[in-house]
């Protein structure tokens, strides 16, 4: 009986893919000769992977497919304990795949551009997690700086009161223009954090 590096699950001998996790047990298959690049398909316990494993130096790196999960492994040597693992899966917590953010980038940064969101609302990809979140931030945003600015026509022209009310509206638009650049750069970057007190209004879900 063996433990998972990675989630520290037991998985039995000769098993060389946690059944939990995804990750390859170090040592389950045949470390390749150091002067050798090899590419190869395999089949264990009747399910598919495929593997490409490159030596270059010290770094041995193994990329592959198990159960329809892409993952990519870098096993760095180790002259005093061998072979250390490093496991980098395609999911990241913290940013949207990078082909969805490619695809839908230039409509995700349009919907911070005030009644430009109309566009990506209209036209772009009602199936993409990233955009529904930045048309759902940008559509928020515009609400709201629409809402600011006719109580702002209000106070100047209908009641003729400036001073303080006048002031605490502009700086509110201060404050909108910070978001609206926080979530270009979000979107440029394809992260998933959302923005402050707006990001979790949801109106696209």
């Amino acid at each position: 009986m063996t433990y998972c590096v990675k989630c520290g699950a037991q998985v039995e001998d000769g098993i060389g893919i946690c059944p939990q996790c995804g990750a390859v047990i170090p040592g389950a298959f045949d470390t390749p000769d150091p002067q050798d690049s090899c590419g190869e398909q395999n089949t264990y316990n009747s399910q598919a992977y495929g593997q490409q494993n490159t030596y270059s130096g010290q770094v041995y790196e193994e990329q592959g497919t198990y159960n329809g999960q892409t993952y990519g492994e870098q096993y760095t040597y180790n002259q005093g304990y061998g072979y250390e693992q490093n496991t980098a899966y395609d999911y990241d917590p913290e940013y949207f795949p990078q082909e969805e953010v490619s695809r839908n980038k230039l409509m995700g940064v349009l919907s911070y551009l005030g009644i430009l969101v109309l566009i990506p609302i209209i036209a772009g990809d009602k199936s993409s997690a990233y955009l529904k979140q930045h048309m759902n931030q940008g559509l928020v945003l515009f609400l709201i700086e629409t809402v600011f600015d006719v109580i702002e026509k209000i106070l100047d022209d209908v009641l003729y009161v400036g001073g303080i009310l006048s002031h605490v509206v502009d700086i509110a638009g201060f404050a909108f223009l910070i978001l609206a650049i926080m979530g270009i750069v979000s979107a440029a970057k394809g992260t998933r954090k959302l923005l402050p007190t707006i990001g979790n209004i949801q109106i696209f879900k």
